[in-house]
């Protein structure tokens, strides 16, 4: 098995960061011919708060989360 990460990236500063992400699971989800069922996304600080935010905005369910020293903070907590 070969573990993939996607460590402490700021998309070039922009906050749109979620979209790089997503492009990035997706590449990765057909290059090794897997499924979003198929996908747990793990995280620490800011990768945990980044993998629980994108997996509940995403249109398809993963498998799960390892989320470790993060939280999760919506658009309606920042004011």
């Amino acid at each position: 098995m070969e573990v993939l990460f996607f460590a402490e990236c700021s998309y070039f500063g922009r906050t749109n960061w979620f979209l790089f992400l997503d492009d990035f699971i997706e590449e990765q989800l057909k290059r090794f011919s897997l499924k979003h069922k198929d996908l747990i996304l793990i995280g620490f600080s800011q990768g945990s708060m980044m993998s629980m935010y994108n997996s509940l905005r995403g249109e398809n369910q993963i498998a799960g989360i390892i989320a470790h020293s993060g939280k999760l903070i919506l658009p309606t907590d920042l004011g």
